[in-house]
This record gives C-alpha cells, sequence and structure tokens, in this order.
C-alpha cells in the first residue's frame, strides 16, 4: 500500500491567509496524507508559525527549519529527504486542493506505469476569484512535445520519490525554474508523464504579478528551456519559442498586460 507525503516550502513573505488555505484542504482531503512535510525556508516569523501550530494536531506535520533562506529548490531537496512516502505529492502554501486530488492521483498512478503525474487547475486571482482554468495534454506523447512551454503544474504534481531522488532531484543552482529543469532531465531517463484531466487545485495566480518577470529571469527561463528542448529533440523552432517570455519582459509594463492577454488565445494551457 502507497504512502503519500506532501511537500511544502514556506517563505517568511508568504500569506497567512493564504497558508491556512492552503493546509485546511489538507485536512479535508478524502484520501488522507500520510505525512505533511513543511520545510521552514529560514526564519518565518510568528505569523506563519502561529498558523501552521493551529494544523499540529490536524494533520501528521513533520516541521523541517533550516537556519537561512536557500531557496525553493534546497528546501525541497532538504524535506524531499524527511518524505517517507514512496508518493511525493507537491503543493504551494498559496494554493488550496481539491478534496479528492490525493485520491484520484494515487489511483491513477497506481493504474499505470507513471513516474510523474500532474493534473489540471482552477486558476483563483488573490482574492480567490476563478479567473480561469489551466489545462494541460494528458497523454505521455503529448507532455513530451510540449515541454518548451513547460506542461506541469508543480503544485498539482505527484511524483515516485525514488526516480526523483536517483536523478538528483531539484538543481540548487537555481533559484527559480527548478520544476522546469526537472522536467527536462526526467524525459531525458525516459520517466514516464501522464495529467489528470480533471482539475485538482486552486491555482493562485496574478496576471499582474506574472506581467512583471525581470528579464534577468526571464532569460535564465528561456536559457532552461532551449537546453532542454534541444537535448530531448524537440527541434529548434521549440527551442527558440522558449525566449517569448524573454522578449515580452523587455516591453513597458502596459505593454506586456496587452501580449499576455494576447498569449492566452494562442496558448492551449488556458481556457
Amino acid at each position: 500500500m502507497n504512502k503519500i507525503s506532501v511537500l511544502l516550502s514556506l517563505f517568511k513573505k508568504e500569506n497567512p491567509v493564504f497558508l491556512k488555505e492552503c493546509l485546511e484542504s489538507l485536512v479535508f482531503q478524502t484520501r488522507k496524507p500520510d505525512q505533511v512535510v513543511i520545510v521552514f525556508d529560514g526564519p518565518i516569523g510568528k505569523d506563519l508559525e502561529d498558523v501552521v501550530s493551529r494544523f499540529c494536531d490536524l494533520l501528521p506535520l513533520d516541521i523541517v527549519s533550516l537556519p537561512l533562506n536557500v531557496g525553493l529548490a534546497g528546501a525541497l531537496n532538504a524535506g524531499l529527504e524527511q518524505c517517507f512516502g514512496d508518493l511525493v505529492a507537491r503543493f504551494d502554501t498559496d494554493d488550496i486542493c481539491y478534496s479528492h486530488r490525493l485520491e484520484v492521483q494515487e489511483r491513477t498512478i497506481n493504474d499505470s506505469n507513471i513516474d510523474i503525474l500532474g493534473g489540471a487547475a482552477t486558476i483563483i486571482d488573490l482574492n480567490g476569484n476563478k479567473v480561469g482554468t489551466r489545462v494541460n495534454p494528458v497523454q505521455h506523447d503529448g507532455i513530451i512535445t510540449s515541454l518548451w512551454k513547460n506542461p506541469l503544474i508543480h503544485p498539482s504534481i505527484i511524483f515516485r520519490k525514488d526516480r526523483i531522488l536517483n536523478i538528483g532531484a531539484y538543481d540548487t543552482a537555481l533559484r527559480r525554474r527548478q520544476d522546469y529543469e526537472l522536467w527536462f532531465r526526467a524525459a531525458r531517463n525516459d520517466f514516464k508523464f501522464a495529467n489528470v484531466k480533471e482539475p485538482l487545485i486552486y491555482y493562485r495566480f496574478d496576471r499582474h504579478t506574472q506581467s512583471k518577470q525581470s528579464p534577468a529571469l526571464a532569460w535564465t527561463q528561456g536559457k532552461i528551456g532551449f537546453k532542454g528542448s534541444m537535448s530531448c529533440g524537440l527541434g529548434i523552432t521549440k527551442s527558440m519559442c522558449c525566449f517569448i517570455p524573454f522578449v515580452r519582459s523587455i516591453f513597458p509594463l502596459w505593454c506586456q498586460v496587452r501580449i499576455t492577454k494576447t498569449m492566452k488565445f494562442f496558448d492551449s494551457r488556458e481556457k
């Protein structure tokens, strides 16, 4: 029988209200998690600590406290070492799980030889209002050919822990986009991917914040995508498209927002 560990990283700037909603959604899972590992990525402050403490009797919490902020990759790797589940469900502390998320993912991953399984998401804004849906290819082949545009929603992922550890887990040299790089590396190591068609999480996403992505971050993302796409044989066209976010980032803010809205009509992940 599977054991499921849920893995989260908590940073001092995160919102206590969002964290409370996140943890509540784990309490009400129809398939209860066997372990919830929360990594304190450096000191997090009293407000966030108080929220976590309220759930100590409601969830099987294991806290990993890092003395300094090491970034998401380092925090997740530290937490992964403490996960005893053979399946690890990633989650972010500002998102919300559908109540059947773990039940559906456990059943799906057991029914086939899947290593990394994600799902669709209902997109909500900072006020919790539904603003759209993010869908992705469901079958392995469709995911592989779409890797250049990252067809996996990181906080919706469940994976086989041993397989991820065997390829080195998250790259700590990267401060952002660690999941994007990991998917390419997993593909090169013949992992099998899939996505559940239905939404499994409420994904908190602020388009205005996204539009302000710095050129430096967008350039790093483009390099990860280009290198990964070429190494997976996706071709030069798809590989070059990985730099679209960088091109967008160098325009004035008003133009970035308009480009983002326009791109929605061409992005098969958005509904």
